[in-house]
């Protein structure tokens, strides 16, 4: 394609299967590729991720194979591409993973967006989320909140509920008086709150003040 004297170029698979990339535990990636007309597994595929030192004119000598691997019956295969390397960053090197998955009948699954696989932290990694009972409220109204901690395992695979050994939760709140409030006109309250031991849930009741 051409547009104001620029030329962009693109690939275009045309193939009867698909394929997914997954990120795992253990710096992997599952690969699964099925058929587009009845959902079965495609077994015996060829995949191939290639590495990219740079995606603007690129020549033979800028890519390379860093893994491989071929679908079992299920359709899946694991592939473990080396973790030391540029490619581990695409955004701050500029470079590209791309992967090309070939069936036992020569047809061909080009993917150029490829998930980076899970590298074990240095440090726990905590996984929270809240909801509350509605969207909306008005000044006096009564915001009913539920919470869920989790705590991930060094291999990224696990969630698992915080022991008491884990410390202590708070919950912070923010009230603001009008749309672009400035940092002095909005109010923090910080409240401990217990967490469940058996459900790693914390609850909270708080009151919307007048004039909010």
């Amino acid at each position: 394609r051409r547009n104001r004297g620029m030329t962009s170029k693109g690939f275009v698979s045309v193939a009867s299967f698909g394929v997914a990339f997954v990120s795992t535990a253990a710096d992997k990636l599952l690969v699964w590729a099925t058929s587009f007309d009845d959902g079965r597994p495609v077994s015996g595929a060829q995949v191939s991720i290639y590495y990219m030192s740079k995606t603007f004119n690129a020549q033979e000598s800028d890519v390379k194979v860093i893994a491989e691997g071929i679908t079992d019956s299920n359709g899946l295969a694991t592939v473990a591409p080396p973790l030391n390397g540029a490619w581990r960053d695409r955004r701050r090197y500029g470079t590209q993973l791309v992967a090309i998955v070939q069936s036992s009948e020569g047809e061909l699954a080009f993917c150029e967006h490829m998930p980076v696989p899970w590298q074990a932290p240095d440090k726990t990694m905590w996984q929270g989320s809240l909801v509350t009972d509605r969207s909306v409220y008005k000044p006096g109204d009564t915001v009913y909140i539920k919470g869920y901690v989790r705590k991930r395992d060094h291999t990224g695979a696990e969630l698992a509920i915080p022991s008491g050994e884990d410390g202590s939760f708070a919950l912070e709140v923010q009230w603001k008086s009008g749309a672009y409030a400035s940092a002095s006109d909005v109010a923090r309250n910080r409240l401990p709150l217990p967490l469940s031991a058996r459900y790693g849930t914390l609850s909270a009741k708080l009151e919307v003040p007048q004039g909010e």
